[in-house]
């Protein structure tokens, strides 16, 4: 019996991870984030942009029709859900358990393809792209046999 493989995204506004689980008893492990890091941006501003004047005038702030913040987390779900497409392409896994706090968490779900819907079998609203390998395992054991 073939096993079914779970792909984790495990993302925050700054940090991405992938982790994978072959099956009951199998554990987590990472998938190369050499690659993924490689692609992401280096880091997303949560500062206002400067409105540009002519030279000698002066430069100020301006106030986005949009939360900084927001911007920022809805750029930060749109990498994350392209690195997942990306992923999820190679026809390896069979499921999907997003994690990520809450308000990213829903932005994960606007960007995520119709397409891919059916394949989450799980959402977290935990930030746990921090969190050491080895202590995963717990936060999972109320959803998937690791």
């Amino acid at each position: 019996m073939k096993p079914t493989r779970t792909l984790f995204l495990l993302a925050s506004e700054k940090d991405l991870r992938f982790l994978e689980n072959d099956g009951p008893g199998k554990g987590l492990y990472q998938i190369d984030d050499d690659k993924i890091a490689a692609d992401l941006p280096a880091a997303y501003s949560d500062r206002e942009g400067l409105e540009q004047a002519a030279p000698g005038e002066a430069v100020s702030g301006f106030e986005p029709h949009t939360a900084i913040a927001d911007i920022t987390r809805d750029a930060a779900a749109r990498d994350a859900i392209a690195h997942l497409e990306k992923i999820w392409s190679t026809g390896r896994f069979d499921r999907i358990i997003l994690t990520a706090e809450p308000q990213l968490l829903g932005d994960l779900r606007k960007h995520l393809p119709k397409a891919l819907k059916p394949a989450v079998m799980a959402e977290m609203h935990k930030d746990l792209v921090r969190t050491p390998l080895d202590d995963l395992p717990k936060h999972f054991a109320d959803v998937i046999d690791l």
